[in-house]
Formats: structure tokens, C-alpha cells, sequence
């Protein structure tokens, strides 16, 4: 991973974020599973903020690098917002 170098600053901020399936039901297998990440992917495309995913039959794992400027709390209810209607 690298270093965002700012004028005054280094800095390499990450977050490990799970989300988990309404009850923990296995949906995440097959076409739901791709259109899912794939959701995230396009979600994060313009805010460059994923750096790995994975996911199992109940839960998707991120591991995102985000700005010192940006609210991980926004960060995630984006991310949020735009896969809760395919889980």
C-alpha cells in the first residue's frame, strides 16, 4: 500500500469493513455474489477507495484506503446504500 503524501503530511489511512447479510442468510453465492462486488466496485470507481475484497456465502469483507478529509462514516453509507437492495 502506499503513502498519500500531502504538502505538510504522510499519511496511509485503512479500514476493514464487514457487511453482513440480513440475518446472516447465505445470498451470496453465484450472480448475487458478482453483481454485488460488482456494485461496490462501481460504487467506490470515482473514490478510489478499495484496495481488497472478499467475500464468503453471508458477509463481504473491504479493506479501503481513504483520505484524512473524508468521513469513514460517509464512506461507508455509500457503499452501503448501493449494495443494500441486492443483499
Amino acid at each position: 500500500h502506499k503513502y498519500q503524501h500531502r504538502r505538510h503530511n504522510k499519511n496511509l489511512l485503512m479500514a476493514h469493513i464487514i457487511f453482513a447479510a440480513k440475518y446472516r442468510k447465505p445470498i451470496l453465492a453465484g450472480s448475487v455474489r458478482e453483481d454485488v462486488m460488482q456494485s461496490i466496485y462501481d460504487t467506490a470507481n470515482d473514490t478510489r477507495y478499495i484496495k481488497k475484497m472478499e467475500t464468503d456465502k453471508n458477509h463481504i469483507h473491504l479493506l479501503i484506503q481513504y483520505d484524512p478529509t473524508d468521513s469513514i462514516t460517509k464512506i461507508v453509507s455509500r457503499l452501503k446504500q448501493h449494495t443494500t437492495w441486492r443483499m
